[in-house]
C-alpha cells in the first residue's frame, strides 16, 4: 500500500508540474526583436490572390490561416488600445511555406481575435520582388489582409497598423468569407485602388 500511494502521489506531482509549465505558455523574449526599421510594403495583388486561393483550398471546414509550428516563440510585448489589451507573441523569422512573425492576441470585452504576421514562402518564390509577409486577422468568420511587405517587418512597422486595425481606422487590402453551407469563399473586401 505504502508504494501504491507513493506511486500516485509522485505521478500527480508529476502531472501537476507538468500542467504548470503548460499553463505558463511562452516565456517573455530574452532578446527582443528589432523595434525600429522600415520594411518597404508591397501592393502585389497577385500574391495576395495566391495566399487566398491557397486558403479557400482548404476547403470550408478549415477555413483558417495555417502555419508551421513555431521553434521558439517569447513573449516581446504587450500594450492596450482604447479598451483592448494586446499581448505580442515573437517568433524568430524561419524560412517554410507558412511561418509565424509575431502573433497579437487582442482582446476586447466580449471578443477576441488574433493578428498574425506570417511568412509565405511558395508566394515569396513565385511572386518575385521580394519576401511575403502578410499582416491579418480572422474575426468573426472574416479573414482580412492589411498589409504586405517585401522584408521582415519591425514591430515599428506592425504596431502602428494594430492600432489603426483595433481602432477601425484603417480598411483591409483584401477580405474574404466562407459562408456556412456554401461551395466556396467570397470576397467581401478588396482594396482595388492599392493593389496592383
Amino acid at each position: 500500500m505504502h508504494q501504491t500511494l507513493f506511486a500516485t502521489v509522485f505521478a500527480l506531482a508529476c502531472s501537476m508540474v507538468a500542467g504548470s509549465a503548460l499553463a505558463a505558455g511562452p516565456a517573455a523574449c530574452a532578446e527582443a526583436p528589432a523595434k525600429q526599421g522600415r520594411a518597404a510594403e508591397r501592393f502585389d495583388g497577385t500574391g495576395l490572390m495566391m495566399i487566398a486561393t491557397k486558403l479557400e483550398k482548404q476547403g470550408e471546414a478549415d477555413f483558417h490561416l495555417k502555419y508551421d509550428e513555431p521553434a521558439s516563440p517569447c513573449i516581446a510585448d504587450s500594450f492596450s488600445v482604447g479598451d483592448a489589451s494586446v499581448t505580442v507573441l515573437y517568433s524568430p523569422w524561419q524560412r517554410g511555406l507558412s511561418t509565424l512573425l509575431y502573433r497579437l492576441t487582442i482582446t476586447r470585452p466580449g471578443d477576441s481575435s488574433d493578428i498574425l504576421v506570417l511568412y509565405d514562402g511558395m508566394t515569396s518564390l513565385l511572386a518575385g520582388g521580394g519576401l511575403m509577409f502578410h499582416v491579418s486577422e480572422e474575426r468573426q468568420g472574416v479573414i482580412s489582409w492589411y498589409a504586405m511587405f517585401r522584408e521582415e517587418p519591425s514591430m515599428a512597422d506592425v504596431k502602428p497598423l494594430v492600432e489603426k486595425i483595433i481602432k477601425g481606422e484603417t480598411k483591409p487590402l483584401l477580405a474574404v468569407t466562407w459562408p456556412k453551407g456554401a461551395k466556396e469563399g467570397d470576397i467581401v473586401a478588396i482594396d482595388s485602388n492599392r493593389l496592383k
